[in-house]
């Protein structure tokens, strides 16, 4: 999403370095206490990332993420699975587009920003909302928020607050 307002909240930012192919990928993963690590990752079609990073405090730290990707020139293709230490599959999300390759395109995107982007103040609830019906409806337990593991990929580190103290150090 775009920043509206001076506000932006993205899950994932992508960057793709070229010299002069494209040879890297790295992947800026946020969370919502205002935390980001990234994962450099040399480009592949196809890579395994072990997770180093707590993203939802309905899933550990535990186990990889496989990425999947292409050249963003041939347009947007990023797909995301968290996969368990056990190697099942926990969570798919995906990103794609067409390219971008006239002027009605990019005024197309520019008007639906303008006439859109206000929904982005609607990201964090959403997301509380979400998360009380995975937990209070479905069950699911709650992983308390680790400290950030003291690596070169956390960029942005945050002390728990008081939300943080909800849960207990054992899950749930």
């Amino acid at each position: 999403m775009p920043r509206y307002f001076g506000y932006s909240f993205n899950p994932l930012t992508t960057y793709y370095v070229y010299d002069p192919k494209l040879v890297a990928v790295v992947l800026e993963v946020h969370n919502t206490f205002d935390e980001k690590h990234i994962y450099p990752v040399r480009f592949s079609s196809s890579q395994t990332i072990v997770r180093r990073f707590h993203v939802s405090p309905f899933n550990d730290r535990l186990g990889t993420y496989t990425l999947k990707t292409r050249d963003p020139r041939s347009g947007i293709s990023i797909e995301v699975t968290v996969v368990t230490p056990d190697g099942r599959p926990k969570l798919y999300a995906s990103l794609k587009s067409k390219t971008w390759t006239d002027l009605h395109h990019t005024i197309r995107v520019l008007w639906l920003c303008a006439r859109c982007g206000s929904w982005i103040f609607m990201t964090f609830p959403r997301i509380l909302y979400q998360a009380s019906k995975l937990h209070y409806h479905k069950k699911l337990p709650v992983y308390m928020r680790p400290e950030p593991l003291n690596d070169d990929g956390t960029i942005v580190r945050q002390r728990p607050r008081s939300i943080d103290l909800y849960v207990t150090p054992e899950v749930c």
